[in-house]
């Protein structure tokens, strides 16, 4: 992935990521233009493209798909600088949401990988998020309300504009993460919140598990936005970084006073800025989800195969997500998938592949497998929003 240009929907990028070359490429920019563009589609599949962020996920498409390219459709559409909320087009670029929010004092306290080229769009449709999750929440937990548009051209609707009108059925929570498989996205609405006055941060060093045990016990009494515990080979130690937000002396006082409280199996240094790690990224991306007192196993137990094959281990011990990456793809990235994938199942947890090449997400992309009940279940809210399953149709199935 281009961190500066994204993954353009050309022919190429398309049979890269999808399996097939696109019968065709259309670009739209507004609702009239999407729906034009949908009731040209016949009976392909259809993928929804912002920046490529999310294409080197799934499996590939079950057909020759339609490219919609939403990054044309871009744009603020309403800014409510008092009630603290913002309605934007799809295909607004992140980084481009945030210096809008920067000259009101305001932003979006997400920070997803790649995100130059990240569309909001494409951010909820895959749910993205990154290492703020432990103080600000989830995408879903931001997003308040939401128009999209279904495969016949029906307006969708859910949610509202303001943080208190959020009632009745939660379409914004639905659609976040369904990875396009319902709606396209046409209009976002997030809460926003004040920039802090002030940021402080805690540089640890020492074994990883001493350091989740550390910043778990440590959440309670200083609730940091984020801790982050990083793994690479040919290093002495692990480090690790726990952020606070908000006033000056606040924050200054939290990250002393943790910085304090570290054990004898670990070093700690408090310093006033953010210190946060480079986003996971790489050309090969696992995602573990586990409980957090699982997360020093799993770690334990796949950190010397990761670093013979050259891998980073990222942990965010406060939200129980570990993930594992490599900058280059392996010579044995099928073995070293099996062996995620045996692990997690092993203790329990989920997996998904974030990011890979088209021949390594041929069988599965996300696991354990799905029972009957929850599979009946999301074919049916699947068969509510697009009977024909021709949104990324192939794509995102759960295991079955």
């Amino acid at each position: 992935m281009n961190r500066e240009n994204g993954l353009v929907p050309t022919p190429a990028n398309v049979e890269a990521a999808l399996g097939f070359p696109p019968v065709r490429v259309i670009q739209v920019d507004s609702f009239e233009s999407l729906k034009a563009a949908l009731a040209q589609s016949d009976d392909h599949p259809v993928v929804p493209w912002g920046g490529g962020a999310g294409q080197l996920s799934g499996m590939p498409c079950s057909g020759a798909p339609i490219v919609i390219d939403l990054r044309p459709f871009a744009g603020v559409i309403e800014h409510d600088v008092e009630d603290m909320t913002i309605s934007v087009k799809p295909g607004t670029r992140l980084i481009d949401l945030q210096a809008h929010l920067s000259e009101h004092n305001q932003y979006l306290p997400i920070d997803p990988a790649y995100p130059v080229v990240t569309t909001i769009g494409g951010m909820v449709a895959v749910a993205a998020s990154g290492y703020l999750t432990s103080g600000y929440g989830t995408v879903r937990d931001l997003l308040i309300g939401l128009e999209a548009i279904d495969t016949s051209g029906n307006l969708i609707h859910g949610g509202g504009r303001v943080v208190k009108n959020v009632t009745g059925y939660d379409l914004p929570k639905l659609l976040t993460g369904s990875n396009g498989q319902l709606a396209i996205l046409t209009k976002l609405t997030f809460r926003v919140m004040p920039k802090p006055d002030a940021r402080a941060s805690v540089v640890v060093t020492g074994k990883a598990a001493a350091q989740i045990a550390w910043m778990i016990d440590l959440r309670p009494p200083m609730d940091p936005v984020s801790a982050v515990v990083v793994c690479r080979p040919n290093e002495a130690n692990d480090y690790g970084t726990i952020t606070f937000h908000g006033a000056a002396e606040a924050v200054t006082a939290s990250a002393f006073s943790a910085a304090s409280t570290t054990r004898t199996d670990i070093s700690a240094q408090a310093y006033e800025g953010e210190y946060l790690p480079d986003p996971i990224e790489g050309s090969l991306v696992m995602r573990v989800q586990a409980l957090p007192s699982l997360m020093s196993p799993i770690v334990d137990k796949l950190r010397d195969t990761v670093f013979a094959s050259g891998g980073t281990i990222t942990v965010l011990p406060l939200t129980g997500r570990i993930g594992f990456s490599w900058s280059d793809v392996p010579d044995d990235a099928s073995q070293l998938i099996r062996k995620v994938v045996e692990s997690s199942v092993a203790f329990g947890a989920s997996w998904f592949i974030d990011e890979a090449p088209i021949e390594l997400r041929t069988e599965a992309w996300c696991g354990p497998r799905s029972s009957d009940s929850v599979l009946k279940l999301i074919a049916g809210i699947r068969g509510a929003f697009d009977p024909d399953a021709r949104l990324n149709a192939g794509r995102f199935g759960p295991r079955s």
